[in-house]
């Protein structure tokens, strides 16, 4: 007899991923050294992603990047390309199917606030779809303002339908998450927290 349980794959067999090759423009560059309350937005990035999951890897641009990472992150470097975030995705889930894992978590370095309860939302979700047969590839949180498309979670299997879009152009990961189903995923109105972009959106939030 089928159930829930009997169908769950492993939260050890999902992982996270931190997709931060960005050039980070509107910051003035290296985004993801800019310190939040006393840490580098990375380093932030890399604690929550710990809470989550044991399988964790990092996308960059180029393995110099950032400096003075722990030794037992895993770089991924985001294949040729100006595709913006796509580039990572691709590396990250390419890295993920190498570990026979489900799936990945991508979030970005950008959004030190997030409710640990996203995780466990989005993994319910994909239980529940696949007993009932859907065939989403990819889970986006969503609150009353929207959702961030760097926040999604993928399947392996998705690996092909993303390559496919981002060689006919279709590189924003918005346009992917359509072309692939993806599946939105109601959360409570303040579980992303602040999302840092700007000088001036950190110097707002030192100013809370």
């Amino acid at each position: 007899m089928s159930s829930f349980m009997s169908v769950m794959t492993p939260q050890s067999r999902w992982g996270v991923a931190i997709l931060a090759g960005g050039q980070g423009v509107r910051m003035g560059g290296r985004k993801p050294e800019c310190i939040d309350a006393g840490q580098r937005l990375i380093d932030r990035a890399l604690g929550q992603a710990h809470r989550w999951a044991p399988n964790i890897c990092l996308s960059l641009r180029s393995p110099d990047q950032i400096p003075e990472l722990p030794g037992d992150i895993t770089v991924v470097l985001d294949p040729p390309g100006d595709v913006g975030p796509a580039a990572g995705l691709i590396a990250a889930l390419t890295w993920a199917q190498s570990q026979n894992l489900a799936g990945l978590l991508t979030i970005p370095c950008d959004m030190p606030d997030l409710h640990y309860g996203i995780w466990e939302r989005l993994l319910t979700e994909v239980e529940i779809a696949s007993i009932s047969g859907n065939t989403a590839l990819c889970f986006m949180p969503v609150d009353t303002r929207g959702f961030c498309p760097i926040l999604t979670l993928w399947r392996t299997e998705a690996l092909p339908g993303i390559r496919e879009a981002v060689a006919g152009g279709r590189h924003a990961l918005k346009h992917v998450i359509s072309e692939l189903g993806g599946r939105r995923v109601s959360v409570p109105d303040g579980w992303f927290g602040r999302n840092i972009n700007t000088p001036d959106d950190l110097r707002s939030s030192l100013a809370i």
